[in-house]
């Protein structure tokens, strides 16, 4: 690759984060009537994987509940760009985001964008299946942190903030099963209980 293409593709990567930011260039911007992406100085497939997310962060801004979302988002995104250097190689790193996105769609979509004062009357069932999708989603990520702090307990005797290792003041039965208990805590999303 010469000199001239390493810059353009540089180039395009940066209007590339910019976008997925929420931000517009002076190349690369979104237009009204229907949102789209126009693009002066690239081929728009560049751009076109990445639609869902420049879309939806601009959307997401404006929605408070989202923010611990779209700060850790945008903080990944930071980290990205002096990592990544192909549209194919952050297309792949940015997959949980994806899905995060699509599962924070269907909760603005059902519970947010409801004109009601309580959201869950009119849209029950929708409600239900959201509710499942986000919880498929949010509890693979607290299944790695749970096994994490139990695998720590059971290879390196560290009790973590998980575990609790309480003594007993008499010697009962079943000692043992009731020394070690997993305690309820909050893993920042939802809260766990044993």
């Amino acid at each position: 690759m010469d000199q001239v293409q390493r810059l353009q593709r540089k180039a395009l990567m940066e209007d590339l984060f910019y976008l997925l930011s929420g931000f517009d260039t002076s190349s690369t911007f979104l237009a009204d009537n229907p949102p789209s992406i126009s693009c002066t100085s690239y081929d728009l497939s560049c751009f076109l994987p990445f639609e869902f997310l420049i879309f939806k962060i601009r959307e997401f801004y404006k929605v408070e509940p989202f923010d611990g979302f779209v700060q850790s988002y945008l903080k990944k995104l930071s980290g990205l760009k002096n990592k990544v250097e192909s549209t194919e190689e952050l297309f792949v790193s940015l997959q949980e985001e994806f899905q995060l996105f699509r599962d924070l769609d269907r909760i603005y979509n059902v519970a947010l964008k409801n004109p009601s004062d309580f959201p869950f009357s009119a849209n029950r069932k929708n409600l239900a299946d959201v509710s499942i999708d986000v919880l498929r989603g949010f509890q693979s990520q607290e299944t790695a942190e749970i096994m994490s702090c139990i695998n720590r307990w059971i290879n390196q005797a560290d009790p973590t903030a998980l575990v609790e290792v309480r003594i007993p003041e008499e010697f009962t039965t079943s000692h043992w099963k009731d020394m070690f208990k997993i305690k309820a805590i909050n893993l920042g999303r939802c809260s766990w209980r044993a």
